[in-house]
């Protein structure tokens, strides 16, 4: 008998461990060892004969020790009924998700249409664009009831911790359909929903794109990436304009002067703020950074078809020079040039254009413009091309796919225009840059300079008339000293031979400036398709 009591006390001393592993609650088992005590002194008194025992008592005290219970703490029911609530709010939810109608024709008009595709020959393209779906299969996949209460899931958030999930209306279908603005591909006669019309394309498709996605990693300090090569960095550019202009689509020149031109402009801010080039102050007395280019296109020029003018202008100290000249220079351009023939040379037109712009902005004593023009016009069926400028921003034609220099950089310290200045009678230290702060010899504007520091002129470099040559001449580019700081004439011409847009070879090059670190001035480029 002793032996079978003192095995009902191990079955539940096994008991009241599981008991209280289930609570985890320290006061249960502090009264759980009182009642533990109280019995065990019992069992002892009975086994040692201290006290007069009988079978009832003994019978007793294993009823006892067998309908021992541990309390339950009350939050452990509160938490199990908040659980059966969420519980019925999730069926609730469940059962309100409308089905599809299996018995309606569309549906049975689907099955069929799976059990012959499944029974049918085997398809080498795996066609799936004969399958179909129910009509109202589409509501299914929206739930009509949205989550009352935020949780919290696990997730990459923004530093990489768990994050709320936002109310949830469901699943939209219509981001599965193609949209209906873009057409789909014309390779392709019979296609799904996602555009796919077989398996094999669908499984291409992923496998093309798994390459891309990749879990996120934070990045290493650590890490280093090996400096892009000059030539490599060209090459990648040069893929790149080919690939995005593959669709683009340039009409023929017929019978206009140039096929097509485009411009784009950029205030390089960046590059502006690592060397503080600021010109203005604000109210505040703060130096500011602004676009001082500007650029003027007119095709065809003064409404006649057979002329075209290309000009860019680089403003300094501010940009009112520069604005201003944009409406001054065409002006007096249009007050020069003869409104019949032009001949075989332009040179003497551009010239006094040059000068007369150059006095009607005798009020820019202070700051100033460089300037450079492209002139195309055409008699008789020849095409001609001139440039003037004064200043540093050039001009190139790609002929035969090598740069040609239509521009003069007028510097001061490049040996024909230190020649000249200290002819002029001007004073130049050895290794003289500037005039009282002025890069560049030759200018619009600047008064002040001209009129106290001899040899600074707005007299222009000409160059000589080119006559445009059908099928050899292909490309023009004017841009300022931003893009020219960055790269050569004949750098340029091979970055944007392959491109059929001049939108985006300008766009090319402006890109290239920036992305080149070399760069801390504005950036304006024409490029300008010839044929």
């Amino acid at each position: 008998l002793g032996y079978k009591f003192a095995r009902i006390c191990g079955l539940f001393l096994s008991h009241m461990e599981s008991r209280l592993l289930q609570t985890q609650q320290y006061r249960s088992l502090a009264s759980l060892l009182d009642n533990l005590r109280d019995l065990l002194n019992d069992w002892i008194g009975i086994v040692s004969g201290e006290h007069h025992t009988d079978s009832e008592e003994f019978s007793k005290v294993l009823e006892q020790l067998l309908t021992f219970q541990v309390p339950v703490p009350q939050k452990k029911e509160a938490k199990q009924e908040k659980n059966a609530d969420q519980f019925m709010d999730e069926l609730a939810a469940l059962s309100s998700l409308e089905l599809p109608d299996f018995s309606s024709e569309s549906t049975q008009a689907a099955l069929d249409a799976l059990e012959s595709f499944s029974s049918g020959p085997a398809k080498s393209s795996n066609d799936l664009s004969s399958l179909t779906l129910p009509e109202n299969f589409d509501n299914f996949l929206v739930s009509p009831v949205k989550q009352k209460k935020k949780r919290r899931v696990g997730g990459l958030g923004r530093h990489g911790g768990r994050i709320t999930k936002k109310n949830f209306g469901g699943i939209d279908p219509s981001m599965f359909k193609a949209p209906e603005s873009e057409p789909l591909p014309t390779s392709h006669t019979d296609t799904d929903g996602f555009g796919l019309s077989s398996l094999d394309e669908l499984t291409a498709a992923l496998q093309l794109n798994s390459a891309s996605i990749e879990s996120p990693k934070t990045p290493s300090r650590a890490q280093t990436h090996a400096p892009l090569a000059y030539d490599d960095f060209f090459k990648g550019l040069n893929t790149a304009s080919e690939v995005a202009n593959e669709t683009v689509e340039i009409s023929p020149r017929g019978d206009k002067l140039l096929r097509a031109h485009g411009v784009r402009d950029d205030m390089n801010r960046r590059g502006m703020q690592k060397v503080k080039k600021k010109s203005q102050l604000n109210a505040q007395g703060r130096g500011v950074y602004q676009m001082e280019d500007t650029h003027y296109i007119e095709c065809p020029f003064d409404n006649n078809k057979d002329r075209a003018l290309f000009c860019v202008f680089d403003g300094h100290v501010d940009k009112n020079a520069a604005t201003a000249a944009t409406t001054i220079f065409p002006e007096e351009l249009k007050k020069h040039l003869p409104s019949r023939e032009i001949g075989y040379d332009c040179g003497e037109y551009l010239r006094a254009a040059f000068l007369s712009t150059d006095e009607r902005m005798r009020e820019y004593e202070m700051e100033g413009a460089t300037a450079t023009a492209v002139f195309f016009w055409r008699e008789e069926g020849v095409r001609y091309v001139q440039t003037a400028n004064v200043g540093d921003s050039s001009a190139f034609l790609c002929r035969n796919g090598k740069s040609i220099m239509l521009s003069f950089d007028h510097k001061v310290n490049e040996a024909s225009e230190r020649a000249r200045l200290l002819a002029a009678g001007l004073e130049l230290n050895e290794g003289a840059t500037r005039i009282n702060g002025l890069a560049v010899s030759r200018a619009l504007g600047d008064h002040f300079i001209k009129d106290n520091f001899k040899g600074v002129t707005a007299e222009p470099y000409l160059s000589e008339p080119f006559v445009i040559q059908d099928g050899n001449d292909s490309i023009l580019i004017v841009a300022s000293d931003g893009l020219w700081d960055t790269m050569s004439g004949q750098d340029a011409m091979d970055a944007i031979k392959k491109s059929k847009d001049p939108k985006s070879m300008s766009s090319t090059l402006v890109n290239m400036a920036l992305s080149s670190g070399l760069c801390n001035d504005n950036i304006t480029v024409i490029a300008v398709l010839i044929d």
